[in-house]
């Protein structure tokens, strides 16, 4: 694990230099890039063992390189970096093929160890999980709809809010709940709001919006998704 391969992705000049000095000091073998642009390139070239990747770059953001790097190198192992420490973003990263997350400012021992956890999982990691149900598929690695094979034009949190429901197959989740973990603390929507978006995917993803069959009004509480 010593001579592991570690690709450093962040726009600031100081972290990398000084990740280069410590990581290198451990015994891995290190290269950096300064934008998802070179380090999508890089990974064509020679593909890392580990990508150590700041969410927060000018450009291509690292969301969108774990996305594309996703398909590149399935093996290669992600830690995503953030200044940012919100759950959502957590969430967010790991949904889409992150292997872990740590928030900005960190010390070298913490993400020495974090690398060291990663890297000894080993092999490729799990098989993207998928979610079907009708005609309906749901790719959460490529944040991609289809109904019978048709791409759905959908708006970045129709998306979370249908990942959201699915991944809670059969709870009763209230609209305050959907807020909080939708929208996050940090935004200022009201219960409204989820109406709706639940609105919008039923007119999307259901045969009959006015009877839905996947996702249902509990009274008095909120939604739910059922898949019988």
């Amino acid at each position: 694990m010593s001579e592991a391969k570690i690709l450093l992705v962040d726009d600031e000049s100081d972290v990398l230099e000084g990740l280069i000095d410590y990581l290198g000091s451990k015994g891995f073998d290190v290269d950096t890039a300064t934008s998802g642009e070179m380090a999508l390139d890089a990974v064509k070239t020679d593909p890392p063992d580990l990508v150590i990747l700041d969410v927060r770059m000018p450009g291509m953001d690292g969301i969108e390189v774990c996305r594309r790097l996703r398909k590149l190198s399935p093996s290669t192992r992600i830690i995503f970096l953030s200044a940012l420490q919100q759950d959502v973003d957590k969430a967010k990263g790991l949904m889409i093929g992150g292997d872990d997350y740590i928030a900005k400012p960190f010390s070298t021992l913490e993400l020495l160890a974090r690398v060291k956890a990663v890297l000894r999982r080993g092999g490729a990691p799990e098989p993207p999980q998928i979610f079907e149900f009708g005609d309906i598929k749901i790719v959460p690695i490529r944040r991609e709809v289809t109904r019978a094979g048709e791409i759905v034009e959908m708006t970045a949190k129709e998306f979370d809010l249908v990942y959201y429901l699915v991944q809670h197959q059969g709870e009763a989740l209230s609209r305050d709940q959907l807020l909080e973990s939708v929208w996050g603390q940090d935004q200022f929507p009201t219960t409204r709001t989820v109406d709706f978006h639940i609105f919008q995917l039923r007119k999307k993803l259901e045969e009959n919006s006015v009877r839905p069959e996947f996702f249902r009004t509990i009274r008095g509480v909120g939604y739910k998704f059922v898949n019988e």
